[in-house]
């Protein structure tokens, strides 16, 4: 599955024309901010307190919703079967099944971390956070301790970092930060290095590229070269984010959500 996934990114890296693109599906979302997929093809969409979950074709799937939160900041689709959202306002972290049924939730305030920012999955156990208390990143085992943790990272960079986004991939944490870049740190939460992608707000990471959209355009950095690429993709107007996976490709428009296979 994963050789042909990389495959099929290569592909669309490095020969497709707008006409080899298939339109499977545009779904009207004037207000969405946040979208994801998981490796399987799924997409989740987040509506304010809501997350809708989507086949590759765009097919409705299941829905997850909880009025007394707030709004949902984040998703996390890493597993597929171990779903991540992240409610900011409260500091409440819950687990969804594949089926968006609710497994578990945690009051991250409740346990002693009065200022969570950003949550994500880790592919081992339990889940790491940006605990903008004591500015430190920090792997949080199934019981809630801390196992790993970065130190201070104002100190550690010489930057004041104001980090909108977090995830794992590979052994590795990326922790993206709109004005500085994103920020990476190896399995323990060790501080490696800033790579220098300003001005994006989501990425995915798969196989040795960093792929994003900035400016209506998608890109692949590539981890390894540290080399930047244009993705050439279906001509969207509009487009504020995109993610790949198999042989789909979602863009997120100003106004949609549109659905291609190639």
């Amino acid at each position: 599955m994963m050789r042909f996934l990389f495959l099929c990114i290569a592909v669309v890296l490095f020969g497709f024309t707008d006409g080899q693109f298939t339109l499977l599906n545009s779904l009207s979302f004037p207000d969405v901010k946040i979208f994801t997929t998981d490796q399987l093809g799924n997409v989740y969409v987040v509506l304010d307190n809501q997350l809708l979950m989507f086949s590759s074709s765009g097919k409705p799937k299941a829905f997850y919703g909880e009025k007394n939160l707030g709004t949902i900041y984040s998703v996390d689709a890493t597993n597929p079967m171990k779903i991540i959202l992240f409610f900011r306002d409260f500091g409440i972290v819950k687990q969804l099944n594949s089926q968006l049924t609710e497994q578990s939730s945690v009051n991250l305030r409740n346990t002693g971390f009065f200022q969570p920012s950003l949550v994500c999955t880790s592919l081992n156990e339990g889940f790491w956070i940006y605990d903008q208390q004591d500015f430190q990143l920090k792997k949080l085992d199934n019981n809630l301790q801390v196992k790993y943790q970065s130190g201070d990272l104002v100190q550690i960079t010489g930057r004041e970092i104001h980090p909108d986004f977090l995830t794992e991939f590979d052994g590795s944490v990326y922790m993206n930060d709109p004005g500085t870049g994103i920020i990476q740190f190896d399995r323990y939460g060790t501080y490696n290095k800033i790579l220098p992608l300003t001005g994006i707000h989501s990425f995915q990471i798969s196989g040795d590229d960093l792929l994003f959209v900035k400016e209506g355009l998608m890109y692949a950095y590539t981890l390894k070269t540290m080399e930047e690429r244009q993705i050439l993709i279906p001509e969207t107007p509009g487009v504020r984010g995109g993610r790949i996976e198999q042989n789909h490709i979602y863009l997120l428009t100003t106004d949609s959500l549109k659905f291609y296979s190639f």
